[in-house]
Order: C-alpha cells, then structure tokens, then sequence
C-alpha cells in the first residue's frame, strides 16, 4: 500500500531528483549515425529518447513468494514496478546498411 511512481520526500513531497534512462544515437534523436548508440541516465536528457520519462518504469508489478512453512502456499506481494522497453540500440555496435 501506498506505493508511487515518483517516491515521496520525508515531508510528504514529491522527490526532485527520480533518474531514467535515456538513449541518444549519434547525438541526434532518430538517427543511426557514425557514433552509434549511447546510453544516459537522469532525468533531463534533452534530445534522446527518454521512453516517457518517469513513466517509463511502468505499473506495479505483483509477485508471489512461498510462505515458509506454508505448505506450499504463497503471498502475493508489491514491490515492484515492471516495465519491458524496446532497446533502440543495435547488437554490436552501428549497424548501417551500405
């Protein structure tokens, strides 16, 4: 219970600061240049792909986990948020067709 997106400050507030990913091919969004792809994280990256920002971590994920001595039954537990993102950057490196 009580789980958020962007997490709370000990005064209640949202936190300033909550990284994500970025990826950025040659410096230029959309493009597949000599530089290949790199990668940044934080939280103001402009001119990459962000994947949503905050969002991209996606919604609350539920697992189950055994109960000790349970007979084999299990508690379903939150905490976690589970998001699965295309990765925009080629196996290997640059992959450009000549």
């Amino acid at each position: 219970m009580g789980c958020s997106l962007i997490p709370t400050t000990d005064k209640g507030t949202p936190a300033a600061f909550y990284p994500f990913l970025g990826a950025f091919q040659n410096g230029i969004q959309n493009e597949q240049g000599n530089g290949g792809c790199r990668w940044g994280f934080g939280n103001a990256m402009p001119g990459g792909n962000n994947f949503g920002g905050n969002a991209q971590y996606g919604t609350l994920l539920f697992s189950n986990y055994l109960i000790f001595g349970g007979g084999g039954t299990f508690r379903t537990i939150t905490n976690n948020f589970r998001q699965i993102l295309p990765n925009p950057c080629p196996a290997g490196g640059n992959q450009n067709q000549q």
